[in-house]
């Protein structure tokens, strides 16, 4: 908003004539800003002396096209190449007049989906005199990077920083049950609010008879108080999701009294019920806003999925699976139950699940669904689209969570061929199940949608963790040549 060399003292008010802010600084100038350049200078002012532990992210959900995942996977090629093993540039070497190289030691493993979703952070209050620096988004991605995941690989989160964590606070009583009946009714931002407020500023949570009913609530959407029906209402899921994943994100800082997990399934019915939405939800449905809630229901119980595994191996080195670490899984309640169910059967379900997604919704994954050569663009065609895409890619790191929990039970690599074999044959069986329920389709047209498959199922496995295990994948179904195009091999 202003040059990089000047820092202004202002204070904010709406105007009443538009949507924009009106910012007077001390010396009687004024100018009219949105609200995204209002917003980003009043947070990156607030960020600038706060101390890392006052600041905690809450992601939101966002959605990608296999173009996008191409894309950034050779962007995070590229970036290898210059970088040393601490993420550093590396040094230029001069080796002929008028040449340059950059000499390269041992690539650093980056984790290129720290920075793609959208990020709020949630600070503490301060004074009404603002100052306004520039703000650049490159700026603001280093300054986040610091609270991601580490660009060197190993442990998302050290495990000495996993035994500090603070004691959470249990609600006062009453107040579960008014919050709840706030968050399922027609006025759930309220709720939300609350909820948001009691998180982050009084590091309270939820008990686990709170956690039951938001486990259903992701599970088959809200229900009206006192009926056994439930209903799809995106906005009640929404505000609800974004809770559910800020509680899980929290879990690296706090921790229960009984050092019990602050959210997770109660049972096996809990994950597979998750992991079945994109089907279950969208029984004969084809297009339209019903099928376009659906889908979006099935995102967010899918991405809570995802968030659940991978929180809970958070401490655990996910580049290395042939160590002699036992999980404990007292503490790991998807893990335990994953575990009990047994890490084959249940990376073959999770297979399964996600090749049935990628086959009924390939109109909206592949295709887009038409709208990219439409003129008439309709928003629930587009809902569907996104959010098809975003199930298939939650799916996907589910898939690698339990393909790693077989390498670490079996104590192979993450590229050995068992984990493979496991995968490929679930994946290549489905397909061929649903090919049957289309006798009408001719060969050509068959080998055609089954390469196209191929392709999404491996793209949407996109846990960089799994890589080699995506490349060994390949290799037998025979897609080696096109890994190499989008920089796997």
């Amino acid at each position: 908003m202003m040059s990089n060399d000047l820092s202004r003292i202002g204070k904010i008010s709406k105007e009443s004539t538009s949507n924009n802010y009106k910012v007077t600084f001390q010396d009687g100038s004024s100018e009219s800003t949105n609200y995204q350049e209002t917003a980003g200078a009043v947070l990156a002012n607030l960020r600038k002396d706060l101390p890392l532990n006052r600041q905690h992210i809450w992601p939101v959900s966002t959605s990608a096209s296999m173009a996008d995942t191409i894309r950034q996977r050779r962007q995070r090629k590229e970036q290898k190449k210059n970088i040393d093993e601490y993420g550093r540039p590396l040094p230029v070497v001069k080796t002929e007049p008028g040449t340059e190289t950059q000499s390269r030691t041992r690539p650093s493993r980056s984790r290129s989906n720290s920075m793609n979703s959208m990020i709020s952070v949630k600070s503490e209050p301060a004074e009404d005199d603002i100052v306004f620096d520039a703000i650049d988004s490159t700026g603001l991605d280093e300054d986040f990077s610091e609270l991601c995941l580490p660009d060197e690989g190993g442990p998302a989160i050290d495990q000495s920083v996993l035994e500090n964590r603070k004691e959470a606070k249990d609600f006062p009583p009453g107040l579960p049950n008014m919050l709840w009946c706030a968050l399922n009714s027609a006025e759930a931002q309220t709720g939300s609010n609350f909820l948001r407020d009691m998180l982050c500023a009084h590091d309270s949570v939820p008990p686990l008879s709170m956690v039951n009913k938001l486990m259903d609530l992701m599970k088959f959407g809200p229900k009206a108080e006192g009926s056994s029906v439930h209903f799809k209402d995106p906005y009640r899921t929404e505000l609800a999701a974004q809770y559910v994943y800020g509680l899980l994100w929290a879990s690296r800082r706090l921790v229960r009294r009984d050092t019990g997990a602050l959210f997770g399934p109660s049972s096996w019915d809990d994950i597979e019920v998750l992991l079945e939405q994109s089907i279950k939800q969208t029984e004969n449905m084809v297009f339209g806003r019903r099928l376009a809630q659906g889908l979006h229901l099935a995102a967010r119980g899918s991405k809570l999925l995802s968030m659940m595994l991978l929180t809970e191996l958070q401490g655990h080195d996910l580049y290395s699976t042939t160590t002699s670490t036992t999980l404990d899984t007292t503490t790991m309640p998807s893990i335990r139950l994953v575990k009990s169910y047994g890490v084959r059967g249940a990376l073959k379900l999770a297979v399964q699940h996600m090749t049935k997604c990628l086959v009924r919704h390939s109109r909206w994954v592949m295709d887009s669904g038409g709208i990219e050569l439409s003129t008439t663009k309709s928003t629930s065609d587009e809902s569907c689209c996104l959010e098809a895409r975003e199930c298939l890619d939650n799916l996907g790191s589910v898939v690698c969570a339990i393909a790693w929990l077989f390498c670490n039970e079996e104590r192979v690599g993450i590229d050995d061929s068992s984990v493979a074999f496991v995968i490929k044959d679930s994946f290549l069986v489905e397909v061929e199940r649903s090919l049957e329920d289309c006798p009408d389709l001719k060969q050509r047209a068959k080998n055609k949608f089954l390469k196209k498959c191929k392709m999404y199922f491996l793209m949407s496995l996109k846990e960089e963790f799994a890589d080699q295990m995506v490349v060994t994948v390949g290799e037998m179904i025979g897609c080696a040549a096109d890994l190499k195009l989008v920089g796997l091999a």
